[in-house]
């Protein structure tokens, strides 16, 4: 990973995480949109990170097997990923619902249907080309 990536990370408060135990569903990936980038949120190297995001692309394939790579979640786990100002949306549909998703390009995502929300999170080493900064144990 490029280091100064990690220069432009900025991290959000910890939160205790809980791996839930509910096995993963098949899911049927319905939309995804483009990356956004969102400046209000980026510190550092702007114009770097603004390029890397605009760069970062996933098909519905690559969003099906990040979350099937991924973790499941109680609650966010922001104290385990970098979170980036860049993310991926769209909409899934699984368990007999259709849920919204979100993609942190930091490994981190959330769905939500208005009922219910789920938190996930890739730190297997498969999901490094679906995203712009793998987890490292958020040492320095």
């Amino acid at each position: 990973m490029n280091p100064w990536v990690k220069v432009l990370i900025f991290t959000m408060a910890a939160c205790t995480s809980v791996p839930r135990n509910a096995a993963k569903p098949p899911l049927d990936v319905k939309r995804v949109s483009a990356s956004k980038f969102k400046p209000e949120e980026a510190s550092g190297e702007v114009a770097a990170l603004a390029e890397a995001c605009a760069n970062w692309q996933l098909t519905k394939e690559q969003v099906q097997h990040f979350f099937q790579l991924s973790k499941a979640y109680k609650e966010s786990p922001y104290s385990e990923f970098y979170q980036l100002p860049c993310s991926i949306e769209g909409v899934v549909e699984a368990d007999g619902r259709t849920w919204e998703f979100t993609i942190n390009a930091g490994a981190t995502a959330v769905w939500w249907n208005g009922e219910e929300v789920r938190y996930f999170g890739c730190s297997a080493p498969a999901c490094e080309p679906l995203v712009l900064l793998m987890p490292d144990g958020m040492n320095p």
